[in-house]
């Protein structure tokens, strides 16, 4: 009996081998979860900035567009009164569709294009 006791495999290898590969399959899959994690934050990360990048550029093309209107104004407001119409009807139909140019005169409003004006104010009356 004692000899056959001594062939026997211990169990102790074992044990180590399944605590071993318990230890490496844990870390492994903590380095996998980081992994994602850093991932998902690389692509919100993108994100973000290619929003700002689009935000960026439409602030630019509206400062550009009120700037090319605040500067068409000026040239609008120097204009001796009689220039001014004929100016205003050729500068009108390259602002937009949703544009609408007014002229206070002392009698009334003069509106460019004209069917925009939805309210005609009696001006008489102030």
């Amino acid at each position: 009996m004692p000899t056959r006791m001594k062939l026997r495999p211990t169990r102790q290898p074992l044990f180590l081998f399944l605590g071993a590969t318990l230890v490496l399959a844990t870390g492994l899959g903590w380095l996998s979860w980081r992994l994602l994690q850093q991932d998902r934050d690389l692509e919100d990360q993108r994100i973000r900035e290619h929003l700002e990048s689009a935000a960026q550029l439409l602030a630019a093309e509206l400062r550009q567009g009120l700037a090319d209107i605040d500067s068409l104004l000026s040239r609008l407001a120097v204009l001796p009164e009689e220039q001014l119409v004929a100016a205003i009807s050729e500068e009108a139909p390259l602002l937009g569709d949703d544009t609408l140019l007014a002229v206070f005169e002392e009698n009334g409003i003069r509106a460019f294009p004209a069917h925009r004006l939805a309210y005609q104010p009696d001006l008489h009356d102030a």
